[in-house]
């Protein structure tokens, strides 16, 4: 994600450096901002165009499973109202869940049609999601 923000709200709302690695930094410090701060959000998709292989998305995403365990567990009221986290409770609480991870990583990488690919991805990142808040 990319931020255009005031020093002032910068200096009031510091992002918090508990988060590691990549992910859920940003969203945790836009719930943060929002009160203090009117926040506008222009959608600004990135693109890597290739220069982000698909291992490593998914390893991003797996790893940042307990940023969003953090991010969950400073501001609950707004994960709760997150489908990731409704998805990431149940397939949490789902045994045998990791028996789906092969199936769900060569959807990822298939020649499936784009829809399938990121319903797979989106799972795969709940699963482990789910994992990191039990």
């Amino acid at each position: 994600s990319n931020l255009l923000v005031r020093r002032d709200l910068m200096l009031r709302a510091p992002f918090d450096e508990a988060f590691s690695g990549w992910g859920w930094e940003d969203i945790e410090w836009a719930a943060r901002a929002a009160e203090t701060a009117a926040i506008r959000h222009v959608d600004n998709p990135v693109r890597h165009h290739g220069r982000l292989d698909l291992d490593r998305l998914l390893e991003r995403f797996k790893r940042s499973a307990d940023n969003f365990k953090r991010f969950s567990t400073l501001h609950p009221a707004l994960a709760r109202s997150m489908p990731i986290y409704r998805a990431a409770r149940a397939l949490g609480a789902t045994p045998g869940r990791r028996a789906l991870h092969p199936a769900l990583r060569a959807a990822v990488r298939g020649s499936a049609p784009a829809p399938v690919k990121v319903a797979a991805l989106k799972l795969l990142r709940a699963s482990w999601y789910g994992e990191a808040l039990r």
